[in-house]
């Protein structure tokens, strides 16, 4: 028991790990609350072919994290296991979020299920990355 340090965290230690964490909890928020409402509602799908697309692309991401996962575990970096992944999905998942909840319009029926089905797949394979 002497070996365990009792030291609190600086307000600062606490702010950096809160703003890391923020870009995760925005993007998992914007898709658990609003996609399959944007889905619906904006792009005009049926409720039904959204929860499809929705259960597929989470079982592509049931696939995914186990591989990154596995992956990042057997990198080896001078910059470390995970930080290359880290860096590598930043931006692509910026952008596949914000084409998460673009207008669609332009496509049609099957046209618009495919682009949001690879879209939500592309989303959450950088999520994960």
């Amino acid at each position: 028991m002497d070996n365990i340090q009792t030291s609190k965290l600086t307000k600062r230690i606490i702010a950096g790990y809160s703003i890391g964490a923020m870009g995760y909890s925005l993007a998992a928020s914007l898709f658990f609350v609003f996609f399959l409402y944007f889905m619906t509602t904006v792009a005009g799908i049926n409720p039904a072919y959204g929860g499809l697309v929705i259960f597929l692309a989470v079982l592509w991401d049931g696939i995914t994290d186990p591989t990154i996962g596995y992956l990042s575990d057997k990198s080896r970096s001078k910059y470390g296991k995970r930080r290359p992944f880290i860096l590598a999905g930043a931006i692509p998942l910026g952008i596949t979020t914000a084409l998460l909840v673009t207008d669609v319009s332009f496509f049609s029926g099957t046209g618009k299920l495919v682009y949001l089905l690879a879209i939500n797949m592309a989303f959450w394979l950088f999520f994960t990355t």
